[in-house]
């Protein structure tokens, strides 16, 4: 042969013997088994023998006047599997296969590849990981691991979650166009009883997240503000917390939401409701109450949330003085404030003119019938809509 890197296959009688015959000495060849009559049945009765050069030797013909079936053969390990055509006794045949040097190559290239990625999958996870130290010790708690990246007393979060089986594509897109830092106003004495679970579950949905105690901890974390505990530091604690955010992450976000830590939000319908909204617009959303000021002010309870331009105003309200810590009623003194730094009360209802914060908890709006002298009616910017518990309509 001429061509080195060619299998040859010799078609040979059943006679044909490789150590008798000059012509198939020195080769090597293949012998079929003694199935009378099933000539082609190739697959289970070749057998490789060893020899010197690339010559394999099918003695295929069961009686001498039966032709040949042999066309090409395939490999499976070292034993042959040949693929059936007509031939004729003693003809030639030859297979291509690939040549050391191009095994080798292929072989290179494929290495080089898998290594690529696993390399670039072990740097992803060590500049990223995916638990942080926080989360670790969740996880052993029994809360739902997340992507959040930490960095100090931050959460971030990389991944918008949803379920497999939903249509996201909305919801993803106005994570990206309409970024919210949530902080979390709460206690050393809640992290366990409330707050963890604001982490698991929908804190999960804000692009940052931060939680806003009197001590720091680290490992939760949460970030130290340096007052008491109590309702009458309610106010401290809010101003010390917006002013944080200011200080660290005014950049990272376009909306910034205060809320307890025994609220619940549904993030993914807030970003609706600020989507047609402007982050430069001095203005803030939630729970609308009207008494003690000329445009309302919004429940803490029910949680509030301000814009960038909104943000700015109110720490430069206590950096020029313009406000002042006058009463630890924290909702309605930072009302005041905003009013007087020119923050506008948005309106937080739906098209629908149905509300979307809510200051109790839900089956008290579902179920409960509030009596007349309850002073929710006359704190209540918006009329208020009773209806029956199957017709509600709940954004909480």
């Amino acid at each position: 042969m001429t061509d080195p890197t060619a299998k040859v296959f010799w078609v040979h009688p059943m006679g044909g013997d490789p150590e008798s015959d000059p012509e198939l000495s020195g080769g090597q060849y293949l012998s079929i088994g003694k199935h009378l009559g099933t000539p082609w049945n190739t697959s289970n009765n070749l057998e490789r023998v060893s020899g010197e050069g690339d010559k394999w030797v099918s003695l295929l013909d069961m009686l001498p006047w039966q032709p040949s079936y042999v066309s090409s053969i395939s490999y499976d390990g070292d034993r042959p599997r040949p693929k059936v055509g007509r031939c004729s006794t003693g003809e030639i045949f030859t297979m291509k296969v690939p040549s050391s040097r191009w095994a080798f190559l292929v072989g290179f290239l494929v290495g080089s590849c898998s290594m690529y990625f696993f390399l670039r999958q072990v740097w992803f996870e060590q500049s990223y990981p995916v638990l942080s130290e926080a989360q670790v010790t969740a996880t052993a708690a029994g809360e739902r691991p997340t992507s959040w990246r930490k960095e100090g007393a931050a959460l971030i979060n990389l991944l918008h979650p949803h379920h497999a089986d939903e249509d996201s594509q909305v919801a993803d897109m106005l994570f990206q166009r309409v970024r919210i830092l949530c902080w979390v106003m709460t206690g050393p004495y809640n992290l366990q009883s409330r707050a963890r679970h604001v982490r698991a579950t929908w804190g999960r949905h804000c692009n940052i997240v931060l939680f806003m105690s009197s001590v720091e901890d680290p490992s939760f974390p949460t970030v130290g503000l340096g007052t008491k505990e109590g309702r009458d530091q309610l106010f401290w604690k809010t101003i010390r917390a917006f002013h944080y955010v200011y200080e660290h992450h005014v950049n990272d976000a376009d909306w910034f939401l205060k809320a307890d830590d025994d609220t619940f939000v549904v993030v993914d319908n807030l970003r609706w409701l600020l989507s047609n909204k402007t982050p430069e617009e001095p203005i803030y959303f939630g729970k609308r109450f009207k008494p003690y000021t000329k445009q309302g002010y919004m429940s803490g309870g029910a949680g509030y949330v301000l814009s960038k331009e909104a943000l700015r105003r109110f720490v430069e309200g206590f950096r020029t003085k313009a406000c002042m810590h006058t009463t630890p009623v924290e909702d309605l003194a930072l009302g005041q404030c905003l009013e007087k730094m020119g923050v506008l009360a948005g309106d937080s209802r739906d098209t629908l003119h149905r509300e979307t914060f809510h200051p109790f908890v839900p089956e008290h709006h579902l179920t409960t019938k509030f009596s007349k002298s309850f002073w929710y009616w006359s704190y209540c910017f918006y009329p208020i809509v009773e209806a029956s518990a199957f017709l509600c309509y709940i954004w909480y």
